[in-house]
């Protein structure tokens, strides 16, 4: 028996080993990172973690930093679900984001605005600005 080690089936064994260790790696079984997910799924991170809970996630331990893992097939699902609502969402029932009023929109158009003075006048009788303690001191030192 022959074996061919041409660089084309060398190419083709390295691709074949390529596919097994990718579907053993996101096998129905296993859990996935954030990570793994968002890059299966084609999301980004952040995506993944605000809709961790939509999306199925384990935590892993209890504290506030605990890790996140998925089931790809629970993500999946819903993720197509989560896909289908937006689909079907109108624009008025959707969750856009509403910007907050400005000062103005909390309380009206009738509310007056105080004036804005400046804080120290050049003007001919007005009180001038007070020396700092560095100009104090270059004025006593004069050559």
């Amino acid at each position: 028996m022959t074996v061919d080690l041409s660089p084309e089936s060398i190419e083709a064994i390295a691709r074949r080993v390529v596919e097994l260790l990718e579907e053993q790696r996101l096998a129905p079984g296993g859990l996935l990172s954030v990570s793994q997910l968002a890059k299966h799924l084609k999301l980004n991170r952040s995506w993944v973690y605000e809709h961790a809970t939509d999306l199925g996630a384990i935590r892993l331990g209890d504290g506030p930093k605990a890790r996140l893992r998925f089931d790809l097939q629970t993500a999946t699902e819903a993720l197509q679900h989560h896909q289908a609502q937006q689909n079907t969402a109108s624009p008025s029932t959707s969750k856009a984001k509403q910007r907050r009023p400005g000062i103005l929109g909390l309380y009206g158009d009738d509310v007056p605005l105080l004036e804005i003075r400046p804080r120290y006048s050049y003007v001919k009788g007005m009180p001038r600005a007070p020396e700092s303690r560095v100009q104090k001191g270059r004025a006593g030192k004069q050559r």
